[in-house]
């Protein structure tokens, strides 16, 4: 090719290929002279040349520094002003709990370590998010749930040793109703505290005796009744009311239940039930009447897995504890593995228990990741397409609300559910008239 017809993009009538070639600072190796690239800060240097140096930061990895990703210009990169949602948080056996990046993975941190905590967290064996979009975790050894402001650095003793008989909690879940129920596994029992207070709500019947006086992780299952799910070491998933916090019966037991050390549990969109087998090396899955289906993951190496939640995106991942520690990706629909979404390389070099994604911020209404002040009037129904909303109410939003209609299968990530505000996780008559009354352009 003639050299007049390549790309030159500083016009000095050389080919940039071939300034590249004999010296010209290409430090990315794409054939594009450094002094041509994106330099967002007007510093003179290339945006990836900043990165590489480390003078800036790319958490997200997009090859853009997080500084210049501020739309507001208040001086914090816009995923700091949607409150860090989406974020996974993952907490270790050794008691740290460490955050990653929502699109990158990449290792931003250990939380909840501020001097005012007073004693350390001892093992942290789950965590997960209340309502208030704060951080809760179960402190086994230390026999309390200790909570975690996120926004003001500052951590506490949410519930203390001993209250409502509470001893090793080694798993915990906000209910429907906001209450956190908590697995105390020393006393064998579920219990329910205020979500708000920490207040002691009731004790679930108490579950003793062999073959199932240790349980491990809850959940909750499908609506309308939210029944608690819990695991047991003895191969078993028990079920109780939640209405009543009575013992309803062993969801999954039995000889061919294909349970070898059950830990973590989720239940899918529609209905049926994931149980990670720790001392099996797999997850599988049960029908709705607690039945086997099968193996649910597909044949990448799974072992030891510990915890399992549900991502924003309705992928599934589960916390494994050796060869490496990671957090492995699963297609949500079918188990195919994607990647190793955290890898002990990442700063996770210790067993991780468990994984929570923090929920949608209330600073970005449609979830696209950029500030509401960045993008004019609110515009709540504006859901369609799916992340890049377009400005305008009309059928494409329409379809994704009948398309969505029901209870949320995962109510912290339920664009659909915008009526009453603040939403009610489920998708009804109230979500098609608050798209239907908002019909036209936004604003």
């Amino acid at each position: 090719m003639l050299d007049a017809c390549e790309p030159d993009c500083n016009a000095n009538f050389r080919p940039d290929g071939w300034e590249s070639n004999i010296g010209a600072m290409d430090l990315n190796g794409n054939s594009v002279p450094d002094t041509c690239e994106p330099d967002c800060n007007l510093n003179g240097l290339a945006d990836h040349r900043d990165i590489f140096l480390g003078d800036s930061l790319d958490l997200d990895r997009n090859s853009v520094p997080d500084e210049c990703q501020d739309c507001n210009d208040n001086g914090l990169s816009d995923w700091l002003d949607v409150g860090r949602q989406g974020n996974i948080f993952i907490s270790q056996q050794d008691g740290r709990v460490r955050e990653y990046h929502r699109a990158s993975a990449f290792p931003i941190g250990p939380v909840m370590e501020d001097s005012t905590f007073g004693a350390a967290l001892a093992s942290a064996h789950d965590v997960a998010f209340g309502p208030d979009r704060q951080l809760y975790v179960a402190d086994f050894v230390g026999n309390r749930i200790a909570k975690g402001n996120l926004e003001t650095g500052i951590s506490s003793t949410f519930i203390a040793p001993g209250t409502g008989g509470l001893a090793n909690p080694s798993g915990l879940a906000f209910g429907p109703n906001g209450n956190l129920y908590v697995v105390s596994q020393g006393s064998s029992r579920v219990l329910e505290f205020n979500g708000t207070t920490g207040a002691l709500v009731r004790q679930f019947q108490t579950v003793g005796g062999t073959p199932y006086n240790v349980i491990n992780k809850i959940t909750f299952g499908p609506a309308p009744l939210h029944d608690v799910f819990v695991t047991s070491p003895s191969n078993r998933v028990i079920r109780f009311s939640n209405a009543t916090g009575l013992f309803v019966s062993q969801y999954v037991a039995g000889a061919g239940a294909g349970l070898s050390d059950p830990r973590g549990l989720v239940f899918l969109p529609d209905g049926t039930l994931l149980v990670a087998n720790f001392g099996g090396d797999r997850i599988t899955r049960y029908n709705t009447s607690g039945a086997l289906i099968g193996k649910w993951n597909d044949e990448y190496p799974l072992l030891d897995p510990w915890a399992l939640t549900i991502g924003p995106n309705g992928n599934v991942y589960a916390a494994t504890l050796i060869n490496p520690v990671r957090v492995i990706e699963y297609d949500g629909s079918n188990g195919r593995y994607i990647r190793g979404f955290v890898r002990g390389d990442a700063e996770l070099d210790t067993p991780p228990t468990a994984i929570a994604f923090r929920p949608p911020s209330p600073a970005d209404a449609n979830q696209n990741n950029i500030p509401d002040v960045c993008e004019g009037p609110s515009c709540p129904a504006d859901i369609a397409p799916a992340g890049s909303p377009n400005g305008m109410i009309n059928v494409e939003d329409l379809l994704v609300v009948i398309g969505a209609w029901g209870p949320c299968a995962v109510p912290s990530n339920c664009p659909a559910d915008i009526a009453p505000a603040g939403g009610n996780d489920v998708v009804n008559v109230q979500d098609l008239l608050a798209v239907i009354s908002a019909w036209g352009p936004c604003g």
